[in-house]
């Protein structure tokens, strides 16, 4: 019985290792299918990330979705001035929340690059952002078109201002 406890520890690590394996998997094992904003962002302690691969916006238009969700004041302050989101507009959406009012930004984006905008007019690979203030939310659409963005534009920012979910 003196002689077992190696094969004791050695179970309880195996036990301990399968544990961790089936609460994060996707850390674990990551699939292609997230993308490049999700897995710049992941790793981050102060966010929250999730992606939504073919997401549904209305009958005809499913388009990816990656969520970075601030902790805290800091963490969102923060992730804005990553995202190069001007001192002004940060203190007028600010603001608005303290206010008690309903405060959203959105853009096109370089391709995979949400601190990047860009005009649809000059760029052909881009994708929508949408900040919202009261959630401390960042939608990061990956769209293919800008008849995408306008039907996100119509249908997910109203969703946004009147639910504050996705």
């Amino acid at each position: 019985m003196k002689r077992n406890w190696p094969y004791y520890i050695v179970a309880l690590c195996l036990a301990l290792l399968c544990v961790l394996l089936f609460r994060y998997p996707g850390r674990v094992f990551p699939s292609g299918d997230f993308s490049e904003v999700y897995r710049h962002y992941c790793d981050r302690e102060d966010l929250c990330v999730e992606f939504f691969k073919d997401f549904r916006i209305n009958d005809s238009t499913t388009v990816d979705v990656t969520t970075i969700t601030a902790h805290d004041s800091a963490s969102w302050e923060s992730l804005l001035h990553e995202m190069n989101v001007k001192e002004k507009t940060i203190k007028n959406q600010t603001n608005a929340v303290r206010n008690g009012e309903k405060a959203i930004t959105e853009y096109y984006c370089a391709d995979n690059n949400p601190g990047e905008r860009v005009s649809v007019k000059k760029c052909s690979d881009f994708d929508f952002v949408i900040f919202s203030f009261n959630e401390r939310v960042l939608y990061f659409f990956a769209i293919t078109s800008v008849e995408q963005g306008r039907i996100i534009q119509t249908h997910k920012i109203k969703e946004i201002l009147i639910n504050n979910t996705i």
